[in-house]
């Protein structure tokens, strides 16, 4: 009988880390994964993992990742860019005038869960969040001069905005009565 023997080498399929990412409408991300070198596909990627939001509305963008290792042996990954709007400045109204020591109202709205950074007639910035239905109320109680809320930044995802959005809340004050 003629038998033969050969060795057989059985090597493993590369192991792919990728992870989802998060970009700002109208700009870009540059993509990684682990082991370096593979290809990038899908929409609006570069075969080297340039992502471009630029145009895009907010949503998920699957994207694909593969690799040869130097045995010959690939692998293909998925990930998701999550990209948000950039049209993120919330709007922002003021109560019509009240009298002195009544409260000041203010109502915000703009995409949930954003954070906005504002401050009362100068004073120490301080943050919110916008509720699941996008809105969030400040009051000022106790009003004894004019009352403006000034909004500087919002935040949403990767979208960081630095703005000027005002509104204020005249008060009217008490005559003397003699």
């Amino acid at each position: 009988s003629n038998q033969s023997l050969a060795n057989v080498v059985v090597n493993p399929l590369p192991v792919l880390t990728l992870t989802d990412s998060e970009v700002c409408s109208g700009s870009g991300i540059q993509l990684s994964a682990a082991p370096a070198g593979g290809t990038w596909s899908g929409g609006y990627v570069s075969s080297t993992g340039t992502f471009n939001a630029s145009g895009l509305a907010a949503g998920i963008y699957p994207v694909q990742y593969s690799f040869s290792d130097q045995n010959g042996c690939s692998a293909t990954g998925n990930s998701n860019i999550r990209v948000f709007s950039d049209q993120i400045i919330p709007l922002l109204t003021a109560s019509a005038a009240i009298c002195e020591g009544e409260d000041a109202h203010f109502q915000l709205s703009g995409i949930p869960g954003a954070l906005i950074t504002y401050s009362i007639n100068g004073s120490q910035p301080v943050q919110l969040i916008l509720n699941a239905a996008g809105t969030a109320e400040v009051i000022v109680t106790g009003a004894s001069i004019d009352q403006q809320l000034l909004i500087s930044q919002v935040e949403s995802g990767p979208c960081i905005k630095a703005i000027v959005v005002q509104a204020t809340v005249p008060v009217k004050l008490k005559q003397e009565v003699r």
